[in-house]
């Protein structure tokens, strides 16, 4: 999505850099990013339950202020923006996995089921994600096997962190410097 959103972004710079500036084509790359933030959001499952409430049009609204922020319309642009040289800076920084972040599907893709089929299912009826995400039996195989070693990663995980806490960790002795 990160993506996404960043091409979305350099669109619109360049169209408003344009001499003929084409104020529907700026509504349709608008509504395009909207669409795909609200079909991401809806794969949340209490996001998707905060919308079918009474108050759903108060989360749209939100959504939408936040899809401005996001798409940096409520702001002026600034030199720097326009600099030749700037380099994104997923180019510079060492590509990591962030636990927390609201991108990465965790709550379907989790210990209960793997793989990215039929996620607008799964993200609707969350109690029966192992079965809407493994359809066939050679696709559970595949899920139970994968899913033990991920259980495997998790246990080792945890029982280092475990060994970290009682016996500690200073980095700098792992490399031979004296502390």
């Amino acid at each position: 999505m990160t993506f996404f959103k960043n091409d979305c972004e350099n669109e619109l710079i360049s169209l408003y850099m344009e001499e003929k500036f084409d104020q529907k084509r700026v509504e349709a790359i608008v509504q395009d990013y909207t669409q795909a933030r609200l079909k991401d959001s809806l794969l949340n499952v209490d996001f998707a339950k905060a919308m079918r409430s009474p108050n759903g049009h108060i989360y749209l609204k939100v959504l939408r202020e936040n899809i401005l922020d996001e798409l940096k319309l409520t702001e002026s642009a600034t030199a720097d923006e326009f600099d030749w040289w700037k380099q994104p800076e997923y180019l510079g920084v060492p590509r990591q996995y962030d636990a927390e972040s609201k991108y990465n599907l965790n709550h379907l893709n989790n210990e209960d089921a793997i793989g990215y089929r039929n996620l607008e299912e799964r993200a609707a009826d969350h109690d029966n994600n192992y079965n809407i995400a493994h359809e066939t039996v050679f696709d559970k195989m595949l899920a139970d096997y994968f899913l033990q070693k991920r259980g495997d990663y998790k246990k080792s995980n945890q029982l280092l962190t475990n060994l970290e806490e009682i016996f500690g960790y200073d980095p700098a002795q792992l490399r031979g410097e004296a502390g």
